[in-house]
């Protein structure tokens, strides 16, 4: 059983709005380091710190990763990251998460940097530090200056808290840093 509908037509519809799209360049708020070879000088330190502490934390933890570091890159707070410069895809280097913690103010993202490229960020730490634009600004000054923390990503971010709320417990517990050492889900009543 067919219905017949019609069609609606418009007519005399066309009116042309005169519109201009104004750009506004988008501000971003990164923290005014007065010394920036000093605040160079304590992220490259973070930056080797975890370096170190991830290779430990690998055989510690006994977690299978893909060669490479998993670390969280912290902003000041009340502050933006420059969350773009942390990646490189054509160097492996992985953005994989942004989360902003609203009690602190802050901005985290969690990188992942493949084993041989660890000296990227440092490199780039270097340049903020000795390095000269043209226009008198350190090398990747946005950069670096965002950066206000570093740590590894896995055991700060994700086993402490977890084991701090009780939500995973050390199968050797009088020995956290053990070769042995394995984490239980708890069962939660």
């Amino acid at each position: 059983m067919s219905v017949e509908k019609k069609n609606i037509f418009l007519h005399d519809t066309n009116t042309s709005i005169p519109y201009v799209s104004r750009s506004t360049p988008v501000e971003k708020n990164y923290p005014q380091r007065e010394n920036s070879k000093a605040h160079a000088t304590f992220i490259e330190r973070k930056l080797n710190e975890c370096y170190e502490r991830s290779a430990t934390q690998k055989q510690v933890a006994a977690i299978r990763y893909k060669e490479g570091v998993y670390l969280e890159f912290s902003s000041a707070a009340k502050h933006d990251l420059a969350i773009k410069s942390l990646e490189n895809r054509t160097q492996g280097i992985r953005l994989l998460n942004v989360k902003s913690d609203e009690e602190t103010g802050t901005i985290r993202a969690t990188v992942y940097i493949p084993a041989g490229k660890e000296s990227y960020f440092i490199k780039k730490i270097e340049a903020y530090s000795s390095e000269v634009t043209e226009k008198g600004i350190p090398k990747h000054n946005d950069l670096v200056r965002s950066i206000d923390d570093i740590r590894v990503a896995m055991l700060d971010s994700y086993l402490r808290p977890a084991l701090e709320l009780g939500l995973i417990e050390m199968t050797v517990s009088d020995k956290p840093n053990s070769s042995r050492q394995k984490y239980w889900i708890k069962q939660m009543t």
